[in-house]
C-alpha cells in the first residue's frame, strides 16, 4: 500500500486518464511511476493533485500518519462486528464516517473499510458487499500481497477474511479457502479459528467434499462451544446435518438438526429456526415423510414471514412443493396466489412457475410441463442459477428417458453433471455465518 493507489483510485473514480491529471510540473510518466509506487512525489506535488482531484491536501499529504484516537475507535468497532453486536458496530460506524469523511492514513482507511465490509457481511448484504470491496478495497490493495502491506497482524487477518467471504459470495470456493488458509497461519486466538474453521468447513460442503467438510466442521465445534458462540455453534450443528443428509446418514442428520432447533428457540435465534426447520422438513422429504415434512415447512414459512426473512419464497416453495405431493390441490392454488404477492424479483417467479409445471405434470398435462420446465431452467442457464433447480433438472432428464426423448435427456443430464460440478450444492437452506 502506498499513496500512488490512492490516487489511481481517486483518478478512476472520476474517470480521469493520466493525461488529463499531467501538466508542466508533473508529466504522465512520472504519474504513472507514482501510482505503481515506484516514485514518492514532492509536497508541492501532492498538493496540486489535491486540488486536481478535488479532496483536502491533508488527504494526500499525510498519507502516512496515524490518528490515535481514531485507532482506539477503529478496534473498538472491529470488536463490536467480532462480538455480533451490529447495532452498535452500526451507531460507530456512522460517527467514524462522520468525524472522518477523509481518513488521511493510508493504513487507517484500508482498516475501516475492511470493518464497513465486515459490516456488510454481518448484515447478510451480499451484493452490496461484494460492489463494495471491488470499488473501495480492491484498488487500494491490487497487485500487492497482504504480508507485504505495512499494517498491523489485525488489519491482515480482516483482509484475509473479508476477502474469503466475498469469494464465497461469488461462489469461488476453492479461491475463497486458499485466504482462509492463510489466515490459518496467522496468530488467532480460539474464538477467530472456529469462525475460519466453520468457513473453510462451509466451502468444502459446496464443493462436494463431504469428508473435508465434515473434519473441519467437527473441528470448529469444540471451540464454539467453549466460548459460548452460539449462533455459530447452531450454523455448525446446521452444517453438520447438512453433511450427514447428503451421506443418507439421516439419523446423525436428524440429530445435529434438532440439536441446533433447540438452541435456536433457547436463545431466541428466529432467523436460524427457520433454517433449522426447513432443513427438517427437506430431511423428512428425503425419507418420503410428507406429512411431517410439510409441518416442518410450514412452521418454517410462518416464521420467514414474521421475520421478512430474504429466503421468503424458497419457504413458500416447501410448502407448495409439498402440498403437490399430497395432492392437496386446493390449499396448493390458495397459497400459490399468495406466494405470487410476495415475489421479489424474477427469479422467485421462474421459481414459482416450476411448481406450477409440475402441477401440469400431475394433472397429465405433459406438453405444457415441458414447455414450461424448459423455459424455467433456460432462464436459470442464462442467469447462471441453474444450482437453486439441480433436482428439478434431474427430474426433466429422467422424464425424457420415460419418454424416449433420448436427446433431451441426455441434455439436460449433461446440463446437471456441469452445473453440479461447477458451483456445489447451492440449492441446500443454510445460514451465512
Amino acid at each position: 500500500m502506498h499513496i500512488g493507489k490512492r490516487i489511481a483510485k481517486l483518478r478512476r473514480a472520476q474517470q480521469l486518464s493520466l493525461i488529463d491529471l499531467a501538466d508542466e510540473h508533473l508529466s504522465k510518466n512520472e504519474l504513472f511511476l507514482i501510482e505503481a509506487g515506484h516514485h514518492l512525489p514532492r509536497q508541492a506535488v501532492l498538493e496540486d493533485l489535491a486540488r486536481k482531484l478535488n479532496v483536502p491536501a491533508h488527504y494526500l499529504l499525510r498519507f502516512d500518519q496515524e490518528n490515535a484516537l481514531l485507532m482506539k475507535q477503529l478496534r473498538q468497532l472491529h470488536l463490536e462486528l467480532d462480538e455480533g453486536r451490529v447495532q452498535k458496530a452500526e451507531v460507530l460506524l456512522k460517527e467514524i464516517d462522520q468525524t472522518y469523511p477523509y481518513i488521511s492514513s493510508v493504513e487507517q482507511e484500508l482498516y475501516f473499510l475492511l470493518l464497513k465490509n465486515y459490516l456488510y457481511i454481518h448484515t447478510k448484504e451480499a451484493s452490496l458487499a461484494v460492489k463494495f470491496f471491488d470499488e473501495q478495497i480492491a484498488p487500494l490493495v491490487d497487485g500487492t500481497t497482504a504480508t507485504q502491506w505495512p499494517c498491523s497482524p489485525s488489519i491482515v487477518n480482516l483482509y484475509y477474511f473479508v476477502q474469503g467471504r466475498i469469494l464465497q459470495y461469488m461462489y469461488r470456493y476453492e479461491e475463497s479457502n486458499r485466504f482462509f488458509y492463510k489466515l490459518l497461519e496467522q496468530p488467532l486466538d480460539e474464538r477467530q479459528q472456529a469462525r475460519v474453521l466453520y468457513n473453510i468447513a462451509r466451502n468444502y460442503y459446496f464443493l462436494n467434499d463431504f469428508d473435508q467438510a465434515n473434519t473441519y466442521g467437527y473441528n470448529a465445534l469444540p471451540l464454539a462451544l467453549k466460548h459460548h458462540i452460539w449462533s455459530l455453534v447452531t450454523q455448525t450443528y446446521i452444517l453438520i446435518g447438512m453433511i450427514s443428509r447428503k451421506l443418507k446418514d439421516y439419523e446423525t442428520a436428524e440429530e445435529f438438526y434438532k440439536r441446533a432447533l433447540e438452541l435456536t428457540e433457547l436463545h431466541e435465534m428466529v432467523e436460524f429456526q427457520t433454517y433449522v426447520l426447513n432443513n427438517l422438513g427437506s430431511l423428512c422429504h428425503d425419507q418420503e415423510k410428507y406429512r411431517e415434512s410439510l409441518t416442518y415447512f410450514q412452521k418454517g414459512l410462518y416464521l420467514s414471514k414474521y421475520i421478512a426473512n430474504p429466503q421468503l419464497i424458497i419457504s413458500y416453495y416447501n410448502v407448495l412443493e409439498t402440498f403437490l405431493l399430497l395432492n392437496e390441490y386446493e390449499e396448493f392454488n390458495w397459497l400459490m396466489d399468495e406466494a405470487k404477492e410476495n415475489c421479489k424479483d424474477e427469479k422467485d417467479r421462474y421459481l414459482l412457475q416450476i411448481l406450477e409445471a409440475k402441477k401440469f405434470h400431475q394433472a397429465g398435462d405433459i406438453k405444457m410441463y415441458e414447455m414450461l420446465m424448459e423455459k424455467c431452467i433456460n432462464y436459470f442457464a442464462r442467469k447462471n442459477m441453474l444450482s437453486y433447480i439441480l433436482d428439478e433438472i434431474e427430474q426433466l432428464a429422467d422424464h425424457f428417458a420415460k419418454q424416449k426423448n433420448h436427446a433431451k435427456a441426455k441434455h439436460y443430464t449433461m446440463l446437471l453433471h456441469n452445473a453440479t460440478h461447477s458451483v456445489g450444492a447451492h440449492q441446500d437452506t443454510m445460514p451465512q455465518p
